[in-house]
């Protein structure tokens, strides 16, 4: 919405930073409790609103393509491989205390290639298959939380550096 509002730098990133402050204050009180239940120790909420903080600040609204791609991914890629990896039966393993399952990531993987794919045409096809398994394996290796800040600012950095 705020992409094609037009919103201003200076409003996004106002909302943005109090969307953050928020998150780390329900985080910390849990004064909204159902946000922070995802079953294990998570900064998720905060990292989101930190990597959205970030992105805006370096690439809005020049590169709101790239934002957006970079939001997306975590927003529909990791919560969809979240929620259906946990919830249909599939090869599962253990990374850093968090389970995996080879759905989840499948879904991951081609979530995030259908929102580079649409938001991001422009780049030529190796390259946003080379930014859909960077983020994937990122995915992979992150813990407590801390994907959401690192797979966005993966993705938005790899489309910048290639030329997007």
């Amino acid at each position: 919405m705020a992409w094609f509002s037009h919103i201003p730098l200076s409003i996004a990133l106002a909302a943005a930073l109090l969307a953050t402050a928020l998150a780390a204050i329900n985080h910390r009180w849990r004064l909204l409790p159902a946000l922070e239940d995802v079953g294990r120790a998570s900064i998720g909420t905060v990292a989101y609103g930190a990597s959205i903080t970030l992105l805006l600040g370096l690439f809005w609204p020049q590169r709101a393509d790239l934002v957006c791609a970079a939001v997306l991914t975590m927003a529909l890629g990791d919560g969809l491989a979240g929620l259906l990896g946990a919830h249909f039966p599939s090869r599962r393993w253990q990374l850093f205390g968090q389970t995996k399952s080879l759905l989840g990531t499948a879904v991951m993987a081609v979530v995030t290639l259908l929102v580079l794919l649409i938001l991001l045409p422009q780049l030529p096809i190796y390259q946003l298959l080379a930014i859909a398994a960077s983020a994937t394996l990122l995915e992979q290796f992150s813990w407590g939380g801390i994907d959401n800040f690192s797979v966005p600012l993966l993705v938005a950095a790899m489309a910048h550096w290639l030329g997007s």
